[in-house]
């Protein structure tokens, strides 16, 4: 109490130096331990023995009930955010971009210390979801996550973000070695078998159920994920290292050496006993063959003679010091351990003969620069082939399977971009156009289903993609709509919409490049030997 009262009195230095003011009615104090559950109010403050709130954070004596109190909050946050970027019409990669950047930052500054509950994580993944699939969840969280060249979208996992932030602060952390938060979490961690606090972070046996504290055990748990080893940086760092469970120390195959059950006087258990010089003739049991093969194995330790020990990831079989992983690369290791069972490759194979180490061409094709957001998000539905269709819907709720632009019956999911007429006829009618570009006479099947392969600046090869594209996005999303009463009116109208779609995109491109001064860049790209139009006197002509 008395170190309470020097602090107020240092604060009232502080305020006739500087002329702020600590606003009173505003400072909450927290009881803690013995002294939890005090109903006297010392300096006339607020105190409570439950939670108080720390810049965004509940802090107090339940840590669950403080993680649910403020994920509870920023939930409700995220849903009034969610219903207003629900109007704006958003294309599908549009509302990703729209949730990693306005909607799902206001988890992560809670998250760095704080798990969400799982009622809430369950509750938060389905008005993601809703959100983004508006009600008809067609693909799984999991594979959004994933990077473009992988048929993801990368949408911000908040597991794995809560995992790398864990990870990132116990490598910092570890390099704090005589400081008292390290000292703080070391107790906190505790001692299991002969490791104590962050050390487990190179045990090979896995204590981690034991530890009581819930934040680092699955801060532990996290560190997990992740394949580091490690390496000291003198003999000295790891002296009153256990040698047992310990990566640094290894046999002749690889093995780390078990924790003996007992302990004869000239038994080691820690790095500053090695090597043992005692006559061998003293060993007995286990230790005959055990001794020989640790000091064998001290001998062989290697330090990376830096001041302090570092654990090392590797990158395209590079090591790398974690300390140094930005924590954008490091959230993207941990991305590794998503698994998804990538269906939609063996039915394009099925149907295309497309292998599967030629996708990461197909995903570059669809996340172009030369594609706006609605073309891209169209053709990422499209190639994982879960989206609602007549075809669809006659198997899931038995509606008419009829096609509303070729007026026939889908008989597969694919039909509406792949092998419909009215399609069909729209490449056809463009065709003049594509070969212009490169000549090749037809839009054959590979090039309907992911385009033509584009190699590093075939300027040609992309736009005749940008125009086959964006008939297939204008035709995928009129699968719905009734464009005419005949197929000859509805190709019609289609071609229309097309060209209109056309026009008006590459305008909005062409007024954005006035404004950044990028007129030559954008000739270069979508102007190619006027084949879709040019520029005089400063106006785009079609």
């Amino acid at each position: 109490m008395e170190s309470l009262d020097e602090l107020f009195r240092v604060l009232e230095k502080y305020e006739w130096a500087t002329n702020a003011r600590l606003n009173k009615g505003k400072t909450v104090g927290l009881w803690t331990g013995e002294w939890k559950g005090r109903l006297d109010k010392p300096l006339n403050l607020e105190w409570t023995s439950e939670k108080a709130n720390l810049t965004g954070v509940y802090v107090g004596n339940d840590r669950e009930m403080c993680s649910l109190s403020g994920f509870s909050e920023i939930l409700e946050k995220v849903k009034t955010k969610l219903a207003y970027w629900k109007g704006k019409f958003l294309s599908l990669k549009g509302k990703i971009k729209a949730l990693n950047i306005f909607v799902l930052s206001k988890v992560w500054y809670c998250l760095e210390c704080q798990d969400i509950p799982k009622v809430l994580k369950k509750e938060f993944d389905s008005i993601v979801s809703s959100f983004i699939w508006n009600d008809l969840h067609q693909r799984e969280l999991s594979v959004l996550y994933l990077p473009y060249e992988k048929g993801g979208l990368k949408l911000q996992d908040t597991q794995t973000k809560a995992a790398s932030f864990r990870v990132k602060w116990l490598v910092e952390a570890f390099q704090e070695e005589k400081s008292v938060e390290r000292f703080l979490i070391d107790t906190l961690i505790g001692k299991h078998g002969k490791i104590n606090g962050l050390k487990l972070m190179y045990a090979t046996k896995k204590y981690d159920n034991n530890i009581s504290h819930i934040f680092y055990k699955s801060a532990i748990k996290s560190w997990r994920q992740l394949d580091t080893y490690f390496i000291p940086g003198c003999i000295q760092s790891i002296r009153r290292d256990c040698i047992y469970e310990n990566q640094v120390f290894q046999d002749d195959n690889g093995n780390t050496f078990k924790l003996p059950s007992r302990f004869p006087p000239y038994a080691p258990e820690f790095v500053c006993d090695l090597p043992v010089t005692n006559n061998p003739r003293e060993f007995k049991g286990i230790y005959r063959d055990l001794i020989p093969k640790l000091n064998k194995a001290f001998m062989k330790i290697q330090f990376n003679n830096n001041e302090k020990s570092e654990f090392y990831v590797n990158v395209d079989d590079k090591a790398i010091p974690l300390l140094t992983v930005s924590f954008k690369d490091l959230y993207a290791f941990m991305l590794r351990n998503i698994k998804v069972t990538n269906i939609w490759v063996g039915k394009w194979e099925t149907d295309t003969g497309f292998q599967e180490n030629e996708w990461s061409g197909i995903w570059k094709n669809i996340h172009s620069n030369i594609l706006n957001l609605k073309i891209q998000s169209s053709l990422w539905e499209t190639t994982h082939r879960n989206f609602m269709c007549a075809y669809a819907a006659n198997i899931m709720f038995k509606e008419s399977a009829q096609c509303k632009l070729c007026l026939c019956t889908q008989l597969t999911r694919t039909h509406i971009f792949m092998s419909c007429e009215t399609i069909l006829k729209c490449y056809q009618h463009f065709l003049t156009f594509c070969d212009s570009l490169v000549s090749i006479g037809s839009v054959d099947l590979i090039e309907r289903a992911f385009g033509l392969k584009v190699n590093d600046g075939d300027i040609k090869s992309s736009l005749r993609n940008y125009i086959n594209f964006s008939v297939r996005h204008v035709t995928y999303r009129s699968r719905h709509k009734i464009l005419g009463k005949s197929k000859e009116s509805i190709q019609l109208n289609l071609i229309k919409k097309i060209s209109l779609f056309i026009r008006t995109d590459l305008r909005n491109k062409f007024e954005v490049a006035c404004v950044k001064n990028e007129v030559e860049s954008f000739k270069r790209s979508y102007l190619i030997d006027c084949v879709l139009g040019e520029v005089i006197d400063g106006n785009l002509v079609f």
